[in-house]
């Protein structure tokens, strides 16, 4: 029943956690690192200046996250679907190239 109740306890923290350390009464450590995907691509700052009618972007700090950019302090550039888009966008993202411009 212990065990079942570890179990219950771990799987519901790894929802919300980056990981979960446990440490018992006889001195063992268990570290888990959830497998949950990065589908939040964020940037720390956009420079955003216009000459002779062109637009220049440039992202700083791109970087993938599995909370959301708010959660980590940081703009949001967006959230994607699977793995290989937050990867194209984090691309798009350091190449200062987004779908629209706001």
């Amino acid at each position: 029943m212990k065990k079942l109740a570890f179990i219950l306890i771990a799987l519901s923290a790894f929802i919300v956690a980056d990981y979960v350390e446990v440490k018992t009464g006889n001195g063992r450590d268990y570290i888990f690192v959830p497998n949950t995907p990065k589908l939040y691509v964020c940037y720390d700052k956009r420079v955003k200046y216009v000459t002779n009618n062109a637009i220049y972007l440039r992202y700083d700090g791109c970087r993938l996250y599995r909370h959301s950019c708010r959660y980590n302090g940081k703009a949001h550039f967006g959230k994607y679907p699977s793995q290989a888009a937050a990867r194209r966008a984090l691309y798009r993202c350091k190449n200062a190239h987004p779908r629209f411009i706001d």
